[in-house]
């Protein structure tokens, strides 16, 4: 059970072993704060896969995460655009792969193009596509979880990255600041 201001470690398999972290979010300024810690401290070439129902808050998260990266522009949802792009300490390309509907379309557009660019990415959507995106990428879960509050969302990070120390303390330290 996820507990408000705790940390809760699982060993997870979705496309192999990863580490699974969670916690819970109570209001909209937590799950943007919890964004703006990744984004200022995300490595260059990090991947977000951010994966959650319609509302969840999946692009405030990634507004979060541009504030982090020094973003100052308002950041809107890429959803008819399908990708954003804006210039922080790194480039920051903000994806939503929502309106897409095959593989074809990943080629035509050059989404691969993106993840070698050396910018930081948020991908909205990215379970319609794993099969086809060939990454380690960061995936966040955001779940609401109306029983607890309107506000509430269940934060699950899974990663299965070389270097995960950075994103492993930033969770850890975070969910406690959501207690």
């Amino acid at each position: 059970m996820l507990l408000p201001g705790r940390l809760n470690k699982l060993q997870f398999a979705l496309r192999g072993w990863a580490d699974l972290w969670g916690f819970y979010s109570k209001s909209a300024e937590e799950t943007y704060g919890f964004g703006i810690k990744l984004g200022e401290a995300a490595p260059t070439g990090t991947v977000f896969f951010l994966a959650g129902p319609l509302g969840a808050g999946k692009t405030l998260l990634a507004k979060g995460i541009g504030k982090g990266l020094g973003i100052e522009e308002m950041i809107t949802s890429p959803t008819f655009t399908i990708v954003q792009e804006y210039k922080g300490r790194v480039p920051f390309y903000h994806m939503d792969l929502y309106r897409l509907s095959g593989g074809s379309e990943i080629e035509e557009i050059g989404l691969e193009e993106y993840f070698a660019a050396g910018g930081v990415v948020a991908v909205e959507w990215p379970h319609l596509f794993l099969n086809l995106l060939e990454r380690n990428p960061v995936l966040i879960k955001i779940k609401p979880d109306y029983k607890k509050g309107e506000d509430w969302r269940k934060i699950e990070v899974e990663a299965d990255v070389a270097d995960e120390i950075w994103l492993k303390e930033i969770v850890k330290l975070y969910a406690y600041t959501c207690s």
